[in-house]
C-alpha cells in the first residue's frame, strides 16, 4: 500500500493560467468525510499532497473540517498546492501554518 497520496479537493480557481492542466472548472469540492474514510482505513499513509483547482477557496465548513483532520493526524506531513492569489482569512492562515 501506498505512503503517500495525492487528494484534488477542488476543481474550482480563481485563475486561469495557459500552462494549467485543469481547463474544466466548477464549484464542485471534495467532501472532507473521504478523506477522514480514507486516512482512518489506511495507517500506513505518511504524506498527503492537497491539490485542486485552488485548494484555497474551498466552503468555509469544509476548510475547518479539513483543519480537525489535520490536529486528528498530526503524525502526517501535509502539503498544499496553492497559488495563493486569493485573499486568505486568519483561520486559512492558520490551516497553512499547521501544513510543512
Amino acid at each position: 500500500m501506498k505512503d503517500i497520496i495525492e487528494v484534488k479537493v477542488s476543481n474550482n480557481c480563481n485563475l486561469n493560467c495557459k500552462h494549467c492542466l485543469w481547463k474544466h472548472k466548477d464549484n464542485s469540492v471534495m467532501d472532507m468525510n473521504i478523506l477522514r474514510n480514507i486516512l482512518s482505513q489506511n495507517s500506513n499513509i505518511k504524506k498527503v499532497y492537497i491539490t485542486g483547482g485552488e485548494p484555497m477557496i474551498m466552503h468555509p465548513d469544509s476548510l475547518l473540517l479539513f483543519d480537525k483532520i489535520i490536529d486528528d493526524y498530526q503524525y502526517i506531513d501535509w502539503n498544499i498546492a496553492t497559488n495563493l492569489c486569493y485573499p486568505l482569512h486568519s483561520y486559512q492562515i492558520n490551516i497553512l501554518k499547521k501544513m510543512n
